[in-house]
């Protein structure tokens, strides 16, 4: 049987990740996050505001996932080999994950010095984060009206 995503089923997933990576953003990095002025005269930067945290990070994992997983799925053995492929892709898609959470958290959060291995706390749930929104968006997709065609 086959099936493939439909316009309907790319809004639901993507609407999936803004909502939980905004979510995190708010809730997981921004009680995490503290700044340390040298000055007590200097007032603190405020946090990043949380809907262009999703947004951003929202976007680095479309444009990202899509090079990747384009790029993965056209190796015509990758292709025939579903069993092999899926698990070797997910996996894969952890030093990726890495990558992305570490730039949103360069690019958004650079003023507030984060310790080594806080920021290692804040990728590590992101990855798990990500992984289970994208359980979520992929069941939106098949559930929701339009959002996945099979034959």
């Amino acid at each position: 049987m086959a099936a493939g995503p439909d316009f309907l089923g790319f809004v639901y997933f993507a609407a999936t990740k803004f909502a939980g990576y905004t979510l995190y953003c708010r809730w997981g990095i921004g009680p995490q996050v503290e700044y340390e002025a040298t000055r007590a005269d200097i007032d603190p930067p405020p946090l990043p505001n949380v809907w262009k945290s999703g947004g951003l990070r929202t976007l680095i994992g479309l444009a990202m996932g899509a090079v990747v997983g384009l790029g993965f799925w056209s190796i015509p053995y990758f292709a025939k080999h579903d069993a092999i492929a899926e698990p070797l892709f997910f996996g894969g898609l952890v030093p990726v994950r890495i990558f992305e959470w570490w730039l949103l958290l360069a690019l958004l959060y650079k003023a507030f010095p984060i310790r080594t291995s806080k920021r290692a706390t804040l990728i590590a749930v992101g990855i798990l984060v990500s992984f289970a929104l994208d359980a979520i968006g992929i069941l939106a997709a098949f559930i929701l009206p339009g959002g996945i065609w099979v034959c």
